[in-house]
């Protein structure tokens, strides 16, 4: 039997579709692995009905990857960023990203890094997903000859370096256009794992290097700390580690063993994630009350949700101590109990306004059914009106009350439209009776005053202390009044 000669542009379509298959199925199985630690240990540290009712999803996207320059240092570092994703139904977006550097680095350049605003990043790859709407469109150099996960990689060049803000809004604005919605607010808050130096004892090493962890822990400028600056809280129960939070950062040191990585991470990321994801509720919850919508479906949605995010509040759905403990302090720090009396005063104002309309409303659909009533009762009426009519017919004159039954039988010559005649009397006197009363309920209450000018209640005198007794009290050299005035021992000024 013959076997036909292989074609080797078939083979090498085959093997980069099998090579793109086993990295495919490579990255989902990591991305799964990810998600599916996440969500245990987020199980194991919080609960309630956001979580046990999936109110939010996180998802892994696709990583990238840049060369940037630490400050002070001339060799360019190789980092991943490694984004994160939850979308909770409020409407709510976080994107969390990974960076890990070589060390060791310097207090300061810990700093330039947490802060993120400097140019550090010269050169980047991004898949093709995460390119569409990030901004970088046109700054694609080349296009890598390797694929990742079956989407091209864009080869980037950056003229100018960017910041690593800028790199993690690139990829915000990628999320947001795939999403096809708009930011309208956003919190950056950095978190920094850090290993100290072994250059002396954990012990002493928080002695003698006591600046440098107030500056990392405040997020510091280079100048000296003042002296009346205290110590920022420990969060941490353990001998090994501490975790500091602040209101713009949080910085964790390991003071013995190795610092988490990867999975281990989590376990602090997620308690600081909740925090900020609580806040920005909040902070959502505020502007849409703001708006004041009457809708009754809406108005009871959104006291249903404030209800929900209240009782998060409480820090019930936070199962450890220690991380009660850290989610408390952190929204207080950013101002989470000063929206709170906001959101309720807005929704008082807000079912106060719904009561008054739905009152008004009540009123106005009363006036109609009740002049819907008055017209049936009219029409109805009208036979009767018209036998009444009839009977004044055969009245003898004389009887007495012709001043009634005169007008009644000229309505009754009438004929058909006697009836109406009478109802159209009586309904222009009410009318005239209705804009009557209506008048004297907004007549003016007081007349405008008729006087005019000003005048003094009573005479003006004014006299001297004391009158000279001697002649040596009075000047040396008096000079006449021309004018024939009187002397000002005695004047009366009156208007």
């Amino acid at each position: 039997m013959e076997s036909l000669p292989s074609d080797p542009e078939s083979d090498n379509e085959d093997y980069s579709l099998e090579k793109t298959l086993d990295e495919a199925e490579e990255l989902i199985l990591g991305q799964q692995l990810v998600s599916a630690a996440e969500r245990a240990i987020d199980s194991t540290l919080f609960g309630g009905r956001s979580h046990n009712e999936d109110r939010f999803v996180r998802v892994a996207l696709r990583e990238s990857y840049h060369e940037f320059k630490v400050p002070g240092v001339e060799a360019e570092q190789e980092v991943v960023f490694e984004p994160r994703l939850l979308l909770h139904e409020s409407g709510a977006v976080q994107l969390s990203v990974a960076l890990r550097t070589e060390g060791p680095l310097t207090t300061d350049q810990v700093l330039d890094l947490m802060s993120g605003h400097a140019p550090r990043i010269v050169r980047s790859e991004v898949a093709e997903p995460l390119l569409v709407g990030s901004g970088w469109e046109d700054r694609v150099t080349e296009w890598a000859d390797e694929l990742d996960a079956g989407a091209r990689r864009a080869r980037i060049d950056h003229p100018h370096p960017v910041s690593l803000h800028e790199a993690v809004f690139a990829n915000l604005y990628a999320v947001m256009g795939a999403l096809r919605q708009g930011c309208s607010s956003w919190i950056l808050y950095p978190l920094a794992i850090i290993k100290p130096d072994v250059c002396c004892e954990p012990a002493q090493w928080r002695t003698r290097h006591r600046e440098d962890v107030l500056r990392i822990a405040l997020r510091a400028s280079p100048a000296q700390i003042a002296a009346h600056v205290k110590d920022p809280q420990d969060y941490s129960l353990r001998a090994d580690h501490s975790l500091f939070t602040g209101l713009g950062s949080a910085a964790y040191f390991q003071w013995e063993g190795e610092p988490p990585l990867g999975i281990s991470e989590l376990n602090t990321v997620l308690v600081i994630e909740y925090a900020l994801l609580l806040y920005k509720r909040l902070e959502a919850m505020e502007e849409q009350v703001a708006r004041m919508s009457l809708g009754e479906r809406k108005l009871r949605q959104r006291y249903k949700d404030a209800i929900l995010l209240f009782s998060e509040l409480r820090q019930g759905n936070v199962r450890a101590g220690e991380s009660r403990m850290i989610v408390k302090d952190l929204l207080q720090e950013l101002g989470a109990d000063q929206i709170r009396p906001t959101i309720e005063t807005a929704l008082d104002l807000a079912g106060m306004a719904h009561s008054t309309l739905s009152d008004a409303k009540a009123a106005r659909r009363s006036w109609w059914i009740t002049l819907a009533a008055t017209v049936v009762a009219v029409i109805v009426g009208i036979p009767t009106l018209g036998q009444l009519l009839e009977s004044v017919k055969t009245l003898s004159p004389g009887m007495g009350g012709e001043w009634l039954v005169t007008p009644l039988r000229q309505a009754a010559a009438l004929g058909f439209w006697g009836p109406w005649a009478v109802m159209g009397l009586i309904s222009g006197v009410v009318v005239l009776l209705s804009f009557a009363g209506w008048m004297w309920r907004h007549r003016p209450r007081t007349l405008p005053s008729m006087r005019r000018g000003f005048a003094w209640p009573t005479p003006i005198q004014f006299e001297p202390d004391h009158a000279p007794e001697t002649a040596s009290d009075l000047p040396s050299a008096p000079v006449p009044d021309p004018a024939g005035l009187p002397t000002p021992s005695n004047v009366t000024t009156e208007p």
